[in-house]
């Protein structure tokens, strides 16, 4: 991805996914995402890019939330991504 699709109409898929798992877990669809990068088996690393103090908060739920597997694919498959 290029910039923010959270919430952005041209990736309605992934966003549909990103809500429903927010609604399940009680945490916002940035906090979903920012999930899905800790869960990425390369070991990713988040950095987030805010001076808000309210967007550092939901962003620290992302470490509370904790993906199955089949989570983690949902999500990968909704942003248009191919299995191998």
């Amino acid at each position: 991805f290029k910039g923010n699709f959270v919430g952005k109409e041209e990736f309605a898929a992934l966003n549909h996914v990103l809500n429903d798992l927010a609604k399940k877990y009680q945490v916002t669809p940035t906090a979903i995402a920012l999930a899905w990068v800790l869960r990425y088996p390369g070991k990713m690393q988040a950095v987030i890019g805010t001076t808000k103090p309210q967007h550092v908060l939901e962003a620290g739920k992302a470490a509370t939330v904790t993906l199955t597997r089949k989570e983690w694919y949902q999500i990968y498959l909704a942003a248009g991504n191919d299995l191998p």
